[in-house]
């Protein structure tokens, strides 16, 4: 059943780049679909490192039974803390399980062998901005101990949560980040 197509498709008719950095570029595009609606100006953000199937990034969400660890993290743009699962860009020319295998180590200290990562997808975090997925990663941390690491700017230490504790933390709206909760979901259903 084809339940996706393009009949719709839109242009990018001007393009300005109105800022960059190492890691994106930022465009504001005119754009126009092919029943003639534009729009001028639309944001768009793009990862200067990115695979033929635009990943541009790797989520891990690590466990040890059916416990899984977020960190906390205090996100400057929204203002407030959020309970998220690791999460980085990619380097040129990396395997995305190596990117997944890097990120845990330097977010969480855990050094884990390749064989107890399982990817489990992708996910387009902000479609309608960002031109980038990301590859979603569990790992098995169980019986590892934690390696020395430097905590990045705004995170706290790894923290692991029960499923009932994830309900409720979701209920309460302490995770929220989409890019988790896709992961979170896909964990609970290889429980199943």
């Amino acid at each position: 059943m084809k339940i996706l197509n393009h009949v719709n498709a839109i242009s990018i008719t001007t393009r300005r780049k109105l800022y960059s950095n190492s890691v994106y570029d930022v465009f504001a595009d005119d754009i126009i679909d092919s029943h003639g609606n534009n729009v001028d100006g639309y944001l768009s953000v793009e990862a200067k490192i990115t695979t033929p199937e635009l990943i541009t990034g790797v989520c891990v969400l690590p466990f040890e039974g059916e416990k899984v660890g977020l960190i906390n993290i205090f996100r400057h743009p929204q203002s407030r803390s959020s309970l998220e699962a690791i999460k980085g860009h990619i380097e040129t020319a990396e395997a995305l399980i190596t990117s997944a295998q890097r990120e845990l180590l330097e977010e969480s200290g855990f050094d884990c062998d390749l064989g107890r990562f399982h990817h489990a997808g992708y996910v387009a975090p902000e479609a309608g901005l960002f031109k980038g997925r990301t590859a979603i990663y569990f790992a098995d941390i169980s019986g590892l101990e934690v390696n020395s690491y430097t905590v990045e700017i705004g995170h706290s230490d790894l923290h692991f949560f029960s499923p009932s504790e994830v309900d409720n933390l979701m209920n309460e709206s302490l995770i929220e980040d989409a890019t988790t909760l896709v992961a979170i979901l896909r964990f609970s259903q290889s429980l199943k």
